[in-house]
């Protein structure tokens, strides 16, 4: 018995262990994830005779975005076909790009299909940047009824980040538009990877983290944006399989999600105490926002995806199986609890910023401004909800002690994270101090502003070779994400 005794690990010694599978499962869900993500891509980038870079269906919301876009709001989509309100005169699109370059240095033509009942002066407006003027690439006149309208184009710039479609009459009246696509000139494109009529197709290996990864794909996205980046070593059907559940699962997910809202609110009318272990409730609250991120989503087109993820949200925190004597302040030893996990971020927060300085290679910071930090704030005030609220009190059933329960809930938010592999072992980290301080004190707002800080100061800090970005799901996926 005293041989088997000493023959068992310490219980430090095992949560040092389960903390390091921890962080190879997560290294491994984010490397999948990414992988698999970008097959996707591909696939449905080498199904198109054009790929997306080059065409729109303008009758879909995705491609559009809404800044810099005029009339939209008052326009709407009929048959195919994107219809702009009788009385207004003019109507400003701005294309969606995807986070990728437009090569105007190769292109000869757009073509705009569309049906009008009064001339039409179109034009194609174009910038290196957000914020910054547009010039001028092309324009023409569509005379009643319409049909396909060829443009040629001029290249005052190499690279374009912006793109405008421009739509202007003289007078009220029906206006259709159907679609847009630009022309490649012959022996041209090859220098963006558009060869022979088709996209290229670019093998890329694997690389060390998802970061890394995704790093070396946008470079090859910046140098040939219309050449498609594919993972070597990754079958087809992969791809194919991604793209298709990713396809099927938004509108699955949005009526999943009020099935789960229903089912909380029900539990919470009828006072239903928890059931079984915590791991019983966690599965059915949060399987469908980790879904969701597993499968690129939400992107940011995808409205009823993000809409289900935070509905699951709310009903982790309406569930009465969750925490109901947590406070807003808390007490003096709940803000120097707070304040330690603080101190200890910090510390490491110092450390990137040395390894920053000794690296040289400029800091994700660069797509923060301080509206965003403020825009934080509710954010981190939801999360750190969730992780004293719905997260930990279920990670500690079962007879766990505390520290085991705080590692199995910094594994649950870190989840949430998917597939930002450094912002999921940051998260599992600081996720971890926070249940158990959280378990411990009960108060929201010191953990919250404890994960607002520490979150700010990571991306102000980190180098863009370990944090890429700060973004989840399909956003932490695009070109430049």
């Amino acid at each position: 018995m005293r041989a088997s005794a000493a023959a068992q690990p310490s219980p430090r010694v095992a949560r040092i262990l389960a903390a390091g599978v921890i962080a190879l499962g997560v290294w491994l869900l984010a490397q999948a994830v990414v992988l698999a993500q970008q097959a996707a891509s591909a696939h449905a980038q080498q199904g198109e005779r054009t790929p997306s870079l080059l065409r729109w269906s303008l009758a879909a919301p995705e491609a559009i975005i809404g800044p810099g876009s005029e009339g939209i709001a008052s326009a709407s989509r009929v048959e195919g076909r994107l219809r702009a309100a009788g009385q207004s005169t003019v109507l400003d699109v701005s294309l969606a790009l995807d986070g990728r370059p437009l090569p105007l240095d190769v292109l000869q033509q757009a073509q705009l299909v569309a049906y009008t009942d009064q001339p039409v002066t179109v034009t194609l407006i174009a910038a290196r940047d957000e914020g910054v003027a547009g010039i001028e690439i092309g324009r023409s006149h569509l005379l009643p009824p319409g049909g396909t309208l060829r443009l040629p184009l001029h290249a005052p710039f190499a690279r374009a980040n912006v793109l405008r479609l421009r739509l202007q009459r003289n007078a009220p009246g029906t206006l259709d538009l159907v679609s847009l696509r630009l022309i490649p000139a012959q022996g041209r494109g090859c220098r963006s990877g558009w060869c022979n009529g088709a996209p290229e197709q670019l093998l890329l290996a694997p690389a060390a983290t998802p970061e890394r990864f995704l790093a070396a794909r946008d470079r090859l996205v910046d140098e040939r944006p219309l050449a498609v980046p594919a993972v070597a070593g990754v079958p087809a059907w992969l791809g194919w399989a991604v793209e298709r559940a990713a396809a099927r699962a938004v509108p699955a997910a949005g009526w999943l999600s009020l099935l789960v809202l229903a089912w909380a609110v029900w539990s919470r009318w009828r006072d239903h105490p928890p059931h079984g272990g915590g791991m019983a409730e966690l599965l059915p609250l949060f399987a469908i926002p980790v879904l969701l991120l597993a499968l690129g989503l939400p992107a940011p087109d995808s409205a009823v995806a993000l809409l289900a993820f935070l509905v699951c949200c709310l009903a982790a925190l309406l569930h009465p199986g969750g925490r109901h004597d947590w406070r807003w302040l808390g007490d003096s030893a709940a803000w120097r609890s707070a304040a330690r996990v603080t101190a200890a971020g910090i510390a490491m927060v110092v450390l990137l910023l040395a390894l920053d300085l000794l690296d040289g290679d400029g800091r994700s910071a660069a797509s923060w401004s301080w509206e965003r930090v403020a825009r934080y704030l509710p954010w981190a005030l939801l999360q750190q909800s969730l992780l004293l609220v719905a997260i930990a009190p279920r990670a500690g059933r079962n007879g766990r002690d505390r520290r085991s329960a705080a590692l199995l809930a910094g594994a649950v938010f870190a989840l949430l994270h998917l597939p930002n592999f450094a912002l999921m072992i940051a998260t599992f980290a600081a996720g971890s101090a926070w249940a158990r301080s959280g378990v411990r004190h009960g108060a929201l707002l010191p953990l919250a502003l404890s994960h607002w800080l520490l979150g700010t100061l990571v991306v102000l800090t980190a180098p863009d070779w370990l944090l890429r970005s700060a973004e989840i799901g399909g956003r932490f996926l695009m070109p430049g994400g």
